[in-house]
């Protein structure tokens, strides 16, 4: 998603997404797909506030597909990305807040510096397009789980602050990432398979 016609391929991404979200039996393929294959398998992850489970890998043309999983704990966490997606809402609601910084992103950045200027709910069945400029926030309701066509990297390391604590850090890509980084945050097959288990169970796929 080229970030000069952003809203051009937001209308593509987003349809795309809607395509791949709505079919489930394509949803279910890809899934059987990802669990069959080492790369894809390989590239899925588990993170404190979402698990990602990779469905199309292909960077060099531009884009990949995954599965936002999110988990039950969650909190307050204004931050960008490294490159810009289009996500389809299939289960459960996204809480999202729109903000403006005072200054440039860094780890002086006070959660006072940080102002919410809009608020907006996301339910089961709609899709949106984030730049990779824009600071935000997503919580959810718990194991909310949306599908996301990410767009090139724009950026090498993404801003994140926790506006609860004021903790600052910075997210890197994973050809950045240590040996030790990627394993860590690896996604076993325990739990890619009772993921799988809670989708079918909610009618997604």
């Amino acid at each position: 998603m080229p970030g000069s016609n952003l809203e051009k391929a937001a209308s593509v991404a987003e349809a795309a997404c809607r395509r791949i979200g709505s079919d489930k039996r394509l949803l279910r393929e890809l899934v059987e797909r990802t669990a069959n294959s080492s790369a894809l398998f390989g590239l899925c992850e588990c993170h404190d506030l979402d698990d990602k489970i990779v469905l199309h890998d292909d960077l060099p043309r531009g884009y990949r597909i995954r599965l936002r999983l999110a988990n039950d704990e969650q909190y307050e966490r204004a931050h960008n990305h490294r490159f810009p997606f289009a996500a389809y809402v299939l289960h459960g609601t996204y809480f999202q807040q729109w903000y403006r910084i005072q200054g440039t992103p860094s780890e002086l950045t006070r959660p006072e510096d940080v102002t919410t200027l809009a608020r907006r709910v996301e339910r089961a069945g709609a899709a949106f397009t984030i730049s990779a400029d824009a600071l935000h926030s997503t919580q959810t309701t718990p194991r909310t789980i949306s599908l996301m066509i990410c767009g090139p990297a724009v950026r090498d390391k993404s801003f994140i602050i926790n506006m609860d604590s004021g903790k600052v850090w910075e997210k890197i890509g994973r050809k950045d990432e240590t040996a030790k980084q990627i394993a860590d945050c690896r996604m076993t097959r325990a739990v890619f398979d009772q993921w799988v288990k809670y989708m079918i169970s909610v009618g997604v796929m």
